[in-house]
């Protein structure tokens, strides 16, 4: 945006200033003239008669010689005074640094005017706002990054970085930001370190930062090497509230880190849904492409089933969410489905979803556990966090019908905790049932587990699921509905005969039922009673008395 020209030279009254103050030695003739452009440039600038003498000084030399950064000495031979004097001038530097006007480092005794500020006075136009006032986070941790990266060849670059961090910090200290880590952070290491590695996740969102190389910056010898210790113990600040986590962790060398989702909430702010991992549609089974199926149960399951079906509808529901919430208990659902196998536990949570309208975010429990120390906890935590993200997507999508959480043959993650003692194995499963427990107390949403092995189930888990419904072997009635709705073909009496002598679960029946179907497209025509029960005598593994065992006897 163009700047608005102002009615005086600006050029000219710097002239006059430093023809006055030139090689007099502070000794100033302050005549009307030298007055009169002393007060424009001090309103122009919003700075002292001293300060002044440091800018006209500035844009003079900039313009007279190649060199850009401006020592100390130099403004003092202008002065006609010594360089302890120019010295002493430390808060006027720093007063022109917070205003944006110089770029100055105290350590070197240099200083140097900002492209903005030359611009104005050069074009003779108003100054834009250059101090931190309209400045953000990003300005901050790119100011860091081109700090370090200009310091980081330097001799005692750990010195200068450090004063350099300071400095940053103090002209940025009007920004939230800086206060919230200051807050979090007590010890300016910290937060210096936070700085670098937000500093790479900005540039780099990929990547995963040395963390070796971040410490040289700002420690030496033995305190480095405490500090790496903290980081690999997990004591450090960083580590130990959650706002940088390892990628790499088997050596220092090697060492890389990064933000965790924490960190990167805390960086980023109402930005963070910019690189927050958006959950596919993918991940989710829809409704739709769950195909109904007509489901038989025992007369105390099937009472079971409609109540959970009850609870899972979208109106009803919410109602009682809102009403347990209410009276401040928990308003999350989590139901266990327990039984044999084939009595139906997967099926029925399929078809609970495609009744009550709800998607099924399900849970691969392979895909949980990792050869690396730490990452199987990692996999479990942004499990629940992504289930979270689903639910909040759809409620701000105005979707009451969230989904439901399931964990499918859950024995792998249910079971009783071991005891610990040297292996690591059972410290990490350990480590993923606490991290369920603790995130199923504080359980909003729905959460379905299926498992053959409910006598295995940890009994911390028994008071976490509300519902726990044993889905049992069909008895001989169900048995019989079964087998006429599977096949149709058979009569009463022939379906009263298979569900007396043959001790089937539903899914055996299933399994029965797909291969007289199969017969029937082979040879194209039904397959005879005689068919039916050689099936179902394969079905079993063995019989008893007779026939024949699968696989290998010795």
């Amino acid at each position: 945006m163009n700047q608005k020209k102002i009615k005086w030279n600006i050029v000219l009254n710097i002239k006059t200033v430093c023809d006055t103050v030139h090689e007099k030695n502070l000794k100033i003739d302050r005549t009307k003239k030298y007055v009169e452009a002393l007060k424009r440039l001090t309103n122009y600038f919003g700075a002292g008669e001293k300060e002044v003498w440091i800018l006209g000084f500035a844009l003079w030399y900039q313009m007279t010689n190649s060199e850009n950064e401006i020592k100390l000495g130099s403004f003092a031979e202008f002065l006609g005074t010594n360089v302890l004097y120019a010295a002493s001038l430390n808060k006027e530097f720093c007063n022109l640094e917070k205003k944006g006007y110089i770029n100055y480092d105290s350590i070197k005794g240099e200083y140097s005017l900002t492209k903005e500020l030359i611009h104005a006075v050069m074009n003779n136009q108003n100054l834009p706002q250059l101090s931190s006032t309209n400045t953000s986070y990003t300005d901050f941790i790119f100011a860091v990054q081109n700090k370090i990266n200009s310091l980081k060849y330097e001799e005692k670059a750990w010195l200068e970085i450090d004063y350099a961090l300071e400095k940053l910090e103090d002209y940025y200290s009007d920004l939230t930001f800086i206060k919230a880590c200051k807050d979090k952070m007590h010890s300016q290491y910290e937060r210096y370190i936070f700085y670098c590695i937000a500093s790479e996740f900005l540039s780099y969102p990929t990547f995963s930062t040395n963390l070796d190389q971040i410490l040289d910056y700002f420690y030496k010898y033995n305190a480095k090497y405490k500090v790496a210790r903290q980081f690999m113990d997990g004591s450090h600040i960083l580590i130990k509230n959650g706002y940088v986590e390892f990628c790499n962790k088997e050596n220092l060398n090697d060492a890389t880190v990064k933000l965790t989702e924490k960190g990167m909430r805390f960086l980023l702010g109402s930005d963070y849904e910019l690189y927050e991992k958006q959950i596919s549609d993918d991940a989710v089974i829809k409704p739709a492409d769950i195909q109904e199926h007509k489901m038989f149960y025992n007369k105390d399951n099937l009472t079971q089933i409609e109540r959970l079906y009850n609870i899972l509808d979208e109106n009803n529901f919410e109602r009682i969410r809102n009403q347990l919430s209410k009276k401040g208990m928990r308003k999350g659902v989590a139901i266990v489905l327990y039984g044999g196998p084939g009595t139906g536990k997967s099926e029925t949570v399929m078809q609970l979803a495609k009744k009550t309208g709800r998607g099924i975010f399900l849970v691969d429990i392979s895909n949980t556990k990792s050869c690396w120390y730490g990452e199987s906890e990692k996999k479990i935590k942004e499990l629940f966090d992504n289930y979270k993200k689903l639910c909040k997507r759809f409620e701000n999508e105005g979707n009451k019908n969230i989904p439901i959480l399931l964990f499918n043959e859950a024995d792998a993650v249910l079971s009783r905790r071991r005891e610990v003692k040297d292996s690591n194995i059972a410290q990490t499963e350990n480590a993923i049932q606490n991290i369920i427990l603790n995130e199923m107390d504080n359980f909003t949403g729905i959460m379905i587990a299926t498992t053959n092995l409910i006598e295995n189930l940890d009994p911390a888990f028994e008071r976490r699921f509300l519902f726990k419904v044993q889905l049992q072997n069909p008895d001989a009635e169900t048995k019989k509905a079964l087998w006429r709705d599977k096949l149709s073909f058979l009569n009463e009496k022939q379906a009263q005969k298979l569900a007396s002598e043959y001790p089937f679960s539903g899914g055996q029946i299933e399994n029965v039922s797909r291969k007289i179907c199969m017969e029937e497209i082979i040879s194209g025509q039904k397959p005879g009673f005689d068919f039916v029960t050689q099936a179902c005598k394969e079905e079993l593994f063995m019989h008893e008395g007779e026939g024949n065992q699968v696989g290998f006897c010795l």
